[in-house]
């Protein structure tokens, strides 16, 4: 790093700075100025004992001390640079040697402007000194591995001339090709420093350390700066290659503009790297509450072209979901494995894989990468004059309505529909309610049964009411299709379950007992209603209660072994484990690991189901 380089990354930093003893004489003074006397710096020949004179348009400056080789008139390459904010007062720079000439020099930013000026440099002839004193590492690059969260010296010297009173060595870290990133918390035992703390920022790049030795001597406090592996950066090998240790393979998505994916609702254009290979594709946000809320945001990806991804069939539309608040990192794909292996009879549901994503080179996290919910041959197969709706309270889609028992309907599929489309599709929906709401209702062939398809509704229902899906009660990310084949409506796809299980703190689904679905939403309460309905919702539980209790522990276990060891560097990244992250559920702040969120998700799904197993077997 080049001496600009290090000036822009100290100048972001926050400052450390260290007591001294009073002033020099006047006689032993030398004071170095910005240009209209606003900025300076008092040098004393003896120490380099610096107090500055610092105005209100700046913020910080940095003192640069270059040592000058007598013979050659040239500035020796370990020079140091000395932070100032506004509250560090005075710092101690020891001469090593009498004779010895420095050249000082300050550069500062006005706090308005912005703009970065360097004074006029001025020399000082070191009238004295402590002696000679030197503090060096080394490491070899490749011996920093992240899932051992540490560094380890092979070579660390310290040459001094007096005996410390105090020592304390800590440090900033370099990023390679990114701001670089202040840290002063390193603590080096046997000459190793634990980056734990630092996974976040490290995860599958390069870095360098600056590292600062300070000491106290005779009532002084002294400083000196010195690289480490600075032409020869550290690289976190856990995440070079496809699949780091892990597990999880790694998605890496760069955007052409280089910029973070900043909008919902403009695509953006980029390319796709997995296993290698490299796929054009534009890709946007996604989410509602999740984006304005989550920093950590899900992106729906659009690629030139249907290709294969992850062994799932091809398509252009794929997601990667965040999962943010979900700090088990799991729901999505547990109601996958409901959804595909235990109540299956939808006609589709998305696939899931856990993946590590970096956007331009920057770690984000574990993701689920997966399938986007759309009508093609490989996903929703349905006929031409058939239609994908999600019941929808936003109704932010360009044609949306509400039926007469005010369900908000708002179409997916087809994009482009004409008029008369608008008016067939509203009709065949308000036709299934307004039969469904009739006297005749309960007619096995023409009530709701003729409207409706009851094997994918009651299968829908039963995941939802077991999850308590806050969503799911007529909100929102409740689909159907119409299958022109039958002429009924279908339930499904399954989507969004991060806050479902008890991961949530208001409208009651925290909490293990009640009915959720079947009291709140309109059509399920007069559902309900029907004995024959409730038969076939009893039944369907009885047939497959077993196999949802076993998944309880089976299933949850499997999926965590499989995500455990991303999850510790996902939540390096995002260290909320033990905070509050909306909506969670109260207790949050006792749950201090992936595990212990684990054990809550079983431990409600256990209650749940046995509040469900009651209930459902009184019908």
């Amino acid at each position: 790093m080049n001496k600009a380089g290090r000036f822009f990354f100290v100048l972001l930093c926050s400052v450390l700075f260290y007591s001294c003893s009073s002033l020099p004489k006047d006689d032993e003074q030398t004071w170095v100025y910005n240009s209209d006397k606003t900025l300076g710096i008092l040098v004393q020949s003896d120490g380099l004992h610096f107090t500055k004179k610092i105005s209100a348009s700046y913020d910080s400056f940095i003192v640069h001390v270059d040592k000058i080789d007598g013979k050659t008139n040239a500035e020796d390459v370990s020079t140091v640079d000395i932070v100032f904010n506004r509250d560090a007062q005075e710092i101690v720079y020891p001469f090593t040697k009498k004779g010895q000439t420095y050249k000082i020099y300050i550069s500062y930013k006005n706090k308005k402007s912005g703009k970065i000026t360097k004074s006029s440099p001025v020399s000082v002839v070191a009238s004295g000194g402590i002696g000679e004193y030197k503090v060096s590492a080394s490491a070899k690059p490749s011996s920093y591995n992240s899932k051992e969260w540490k560094l380890t010296f092979s070579n660390f010297t310290k040459i001094q001339s007096i005996k410390p009173e105090k020592e304390n060595i800590t440090g900033n870290l370099i990023i390679k090709n990114e701001d670089s990133y202040w840290y002063n918390d390193f603590e080096i035992v046997k000459n190793t420093i634990n980056l734990k703390p630092l996974l976040g920022k490290i995860r599958g790049k390069d870095f360098a350390l600056v590292l600062d030795y300070s000491f106290e001597y005779e009532g002084q406090t002294y400083t000196q700066e010195f690289f480490n592996n600075e032409l020869e950066p550290f690289s976190d090998t856990n995440g070079k290659g496809e699949i780091g240790k892990t597990g999880l393979k790694v998605v890496r998505l760069s955007t052409k503009s280089g910029k973070p994916v900043a909008s919902r609702e403009n695509w953006e254009k980029g390319s796709l790297n997995i296993d290698g290979k490299i796929y054009d594709l534009q890709v946007k946000g996604r989410g509602n509450s999740s984006w304005g809320t989550s920093p950590k945001h899900s992106y729906t990806l659009k690629l030139s072209k249907k290709t294969k991804l992850f062994d799932m069939d091809e398509s252009k539309g794929w997601v990667l979901v965040s999962n943010y608040a979900d700090k088990t990192l799991i729901r999505n794909q547990y109601v996958e494995y409901l959804g595909q292996n235990v109540f299956n009879r939808m006609m589709w549901n998305p696939h899931f894989e856990q993946v590590e994503l970096y956007i331009n080179d920057e770690y984000l996290g574990t993701y689920l990468f997966g399938q986007k919910i759309k009508l093609e041959k490989t996903r929703i197969n349905i006929d031409n004059e058939g239609f994908l709706v999600e019941i929808n309270r936003r109704e932010d889609e360009d044609f949306n309505f509400r039926t007469t028992h005010d369900v908000s309907i708002s179409l997916k599929e087809p994009d482009d529909i004409s008029k008369s489309d608008q008016i067939r599709i509203r009709n065949i929906i308000q036709t299934a309610e307004d039969v469904l709401f009739s006297k005749d209702y309960k007619d096995p062939v023409k009530g709701y049964a003729a409207y409706f398809d009851l094997d994918s509704l009651i299968d829908w229902y039963i995941i939802n009411e077991y999850s308590k899906n806050v969503d799911s009660a007529w909100f929102s990310s409740i689909y159907l299709f119409y299958d022109p084949k039958d002429g009924k409506l279908h339930f499904g796809p399954l989507w969004d379950y991060d806050l479902s299980f008890g991961n949530i703190n208001y409208n009651d689904c925290d909490k293990t007992d009640g009915f959720y679905i079947q009291v709140r939403g309109v059509w399920f309460a007069r559902l309900f209603t029907d004995p024959a309905f409730c038969k076939k919702v009893k039944d369907r539980w009885n047939q497959k209660k077993s196999a949802v209790y076993k998944s309880i522990e089976s299933q949850i276990n499997k999926l965590y072994e499989n995500v455990k060891e991303s999850g510790y560097y996902n939540f390096e990244r995002w260290p909320i484990l033990g905070e509050y992250v909306w909506p969670n559920a109260d207790g949050y702040e006792k749950r201090l690991s992936v595990r212990s969120e684990i054990e809550y998700f079983k431990n409600w799904c256990y209650e749940r189901y046995q509040w469900l197993d009651t209930e459902f077997n009184k019908y």
